[in-house]
């Protein structure tokens, strides 16, 4: 026999009370007899507690077994006693047994505001799951799986990206280009006011001088960065590009050539028109820094480079998004699961009282 069952045959052994009518929604149901309280509690239909407060007296009761168990069917038995009287001691048993179930680990997740977030935080669903919130528990696994999913596609897919960014950086821009085409540059015009002459001798190290073809005064290009990084003079470079003007503006070119291998060495050489001369498909009868058109007159090969950075910071980023949408999945799976306990132990309570040939009664639902 159900629990419903139960509680109504107890009622129909009191004087004068009929079969109480019961929502399958209530959660408690109590009932007193002058001294005498049993309190039955159901949670989501998952467990039962008993309580028996000050029996000064035995209640005589008339019923089948009663089965109870987290799954309503069997574990442990009540029953009446031999000579058909409530039996205590039993009903304390059932009480620590049902005791032992609520402090299982989801139990515990489900009825403690604090082990729900905790549990929730470290494993977003799971608070739902212990309250029978199957769907959120759905949804937030599916939001965990696809953010995992993006951060590790899209750190692989930005490593990738980076690496190729750089290896084509490395085979196709020439700081020793650069620095004969800045060199050019400068001495034909567009150096700022007062600005010394610079010779290519001054623009090369020891090694660069050594390499210089006779014909050109300049060594041959050779898109080697090994072998052109040790031939430019990379503190007399900077100091000639802060010297150097644009010819359409008058302003000076805002940026150094950074070391070799420097983040900002890859970045520059396709951010800023000053590096385009450096490109090994570069042509000064074709491109122009000084145009208005950019990605009319500058390089291909500069171009190109310039969308693939966006390419793996859009990827890095795209990862980057995704973990702060994992930390804030786990978070609000925590703070839903906490006060969902939380509202569930606040629930609205409605108490009915009735008297019967002097037997008082206490009817209360709590929502």
């Amino acid at each position: 026999m159900n629990l419903i069952l139960a509680v109504q045959t107890v009622l129909l052994m009191l004087p004068g009370i009929g079969v109480a009518t019961q929502d399958v929604a209530t959660e408690k149901i109590s009932f007193e007899t002058q001294s005498e309280q049993l309190t039955f509690r159901m949670y989501h239909n998952e467990s039962v507690s008993y309580s028996l407060k000050s029996p000064s007296e035995e209640i005589m009761v008339n019923f089948e077994d009663l089965l109870v168990s987290r799954s309503w069917q069997n574990d442990v038995s009540l029953r009446q006693n031999g000579n058909g009287a409530f039996d205590p001691d039993h009903l304390v048993q059932v009480y620590q047994l049902e005791g032992q179930h609520s402090s299982s680990f989801l139990n515990a997740i489900s009825t403690q505001p604090g082990y729900g977030l905790l549990a929730s935080l470290a494993v977003p669903g799971l608070g739902q799951y212990a309250n029978q919130q199957y769907w959120k528990t759905g949804v937030m696994l599916a939001v965990e799986a696809t953010a995992i999913y993006f951060i590790v596609d899209g750190s692989k897919r930005g490593r990738r990206l980076e690496a190729e960014y750089k290896q084509i950086g490395d085979d196709n821009w020439s700081v020793l280009k650069y620095t004969k085409w800045i060199h050019n540059y400068y001495m034909g015009g567009a150096r700022s006011p007062g600005a010394p002459d610079v010779t290519p001798e001054q623009l090369l190290t020891a090694a660069g001088r050594s390499n210089v073809n006779p014909t050109t005064g300049w060594p041959d290009v050779v898109y080697d960065t090994s072998r052109e990084w040790n031939w430019v003079n990379r503190t007399e470079l900077n100091i000639m590009e802060r010297n150097t003007l644009y010819l359409n503006t008058g302003s000076n070119f805002p940026h150094d050539v950074h070391p070799f291998g420097d983040q900002q060495y890859y970045e520059l050489m396709s951010k800023y028109p000053q590096y385009g001369p450096g490109w090994r498909d570069w042509d000064d009868s074709i491109h122009d820094i000084n145009q208005t058109d950019l990605n009319t007159f500058l390089s291909p090969m500069f171009l190109d480079h310039a969308h693939l950075e966006s390419r793996f910071n859009g990827a890095y980023q795209l990862a980057n998004n995704m973990v702060s949408l994992l930390i804030l999945n786990h978070v609000v799976s925590a703070f839903d699961s906490y006060f969902t306990i939380k509202l569930r132990q606040h629930r609205l309570e409605t108490t009915a009282h009735a008297d019967f040939m002097g037997t008082h009664v206490n009817f209360t639902w709590k929502f």
